[in-house]
């Protein structure tokens, strides 16, 4: 008796079947183990690498305690000490999760007449070991010694210095350039008070302002100076340039009583460049342009004397005279 074609096709579809599935099982079950030892191997060469000892650089904090209530202290603000500690992996894991706790330098054990507190590099070492597991080496400490200005409240006002280069953008003006506040407090020695009249801004490059700005400048460091407030804010403001020129009546000086001196013309035209909305701000009464009658004497050719531009508003930038020369007569009285 034979078995119908249908049923035998059935029969080697359910076959194959299984077959396959057996052999993706032996392969995903290959595959598991392989990943089990890899994992095993792997925690294996962790726990070797752990033991064995590195180099790793932490920060640690310190404070000065005890420190008496009118003493400022007038350093930058540093409060982290770099230790390159070398140890075994595990610990050197931990500091990881877990900062040493800040380490205390006790003012009135470090302050020192001349108004430093100063923590050799030995003190240091030991300072900072009391915060490291006893297995640690200490490989090395930035600062080497530490050094921090103080005084007793010592202080005075001076006004701000600013150093920058600004610029504006093509066909602008500046027309505004103003500090907030003008005006700081400085902490220090009276030796350093005494030698500083102003507070000089970082060196600042500014360019391509259009319109109206504002920049926070940080004060010039000076080693054991503290300012209050330690920056400024720069206001800058710049309008559309403008081409300006004014009739401006020209001044004689140090002509006799004896004598009248007469100039021709008795105006000449300034221009300069400034910004649009300062215009109305400006006007010939700002300048100031002069004839000296002992230029009478040294003058060749006895028809002209030298123009000379004296004054000029600060809000007037490039300022040119039309004529540098002008005719001049003398009339005794």
């Amino acid at each position: 008796m034979t078995l119908p074609k249908n049923i035998m096709r059935g029969s080697r579809k359910d076959v194959n079947k299984t077959l396959r599935n057996f052999f993706l099982w032996i392969k995903s079950k290959e595959f598991l183990v392989f990943l089990f030892f890899l994992l095993v191997s792997g925690l294996f060469w962790v726990v070797l690498a752990v033991k064995e000892p590195a180099e790793k650089e932490i920060e640690l904090l310190f404070t000065v305690t005890n420190q008496p209530s009118n003493v400022v202290i007038t350093s930058e603000k540093v409060d982290t000490i770099k230790v390159i500690v070398r140890d075994n992996g595990y610990n050197l894991i931990g500091y990881l999760f877990e900062r040493p706790e800040p380490i205390q330098i006790k003012f009135a054990s470090y302050a020192k007449d001349d108004g430093k507190i100063s923590v050799n590099n030995a003190e240091l070492i030991k300072l900072v070991r009391k915060r490291l597991e006893r297995s640690a080496e200490i490989v090395a400490i930035k600062p080497e010694r530490l050094e921090l200005y103080f005084n007793y409240g010592d202080n005075k006002v001076v006004p701000v210095a600013l150093d920058a280069d600004i610029k504006a953008a093509d066909k602008y003006f500046i027309t505004l350039k103003r500090l907030e506040p003008d005006t700081v407090k400085i902490y220090a020695s009276k030796d350093i008070l005494a030698s500083i009249d102003s507070a000089k801004t970082r060196y600042t490059r500014i360019t391509n302002i259009s319109g109206e700005t504002t920049y926070h400048v940080a004060l010039k460091k000076i080693n054991g100076v503290k300012y209050e407030p330690a920056q400024v804010t720069l206001h800058v403001n710049a309008d559309l340039q403008r081409d300006v020129t004014l009739d401006v009546p020209v001044e004689m000086v140090n002509v006799p009583d004896s004598v009248l001196l007469r100039v021709f013309p008795s105006k000449v035209r300034v221009s300069f460049v400034t910004g649009t909305s300062l215009v109305d701000n400006i006007s010939a009464e700002d300048f100031r342009v002069e004839v000296d009658y002992n230029d009478v004497e040294q003058n060749t050719d006895q028809k002209t004397l030298p123009l000379k531009l004296v004054t000029s508003p600060s809000m007037a930038k490039r300022p040119k005279m039309e004529t540098t020369k002008v005719d001049y007569l003398i009339e005794k009285l």
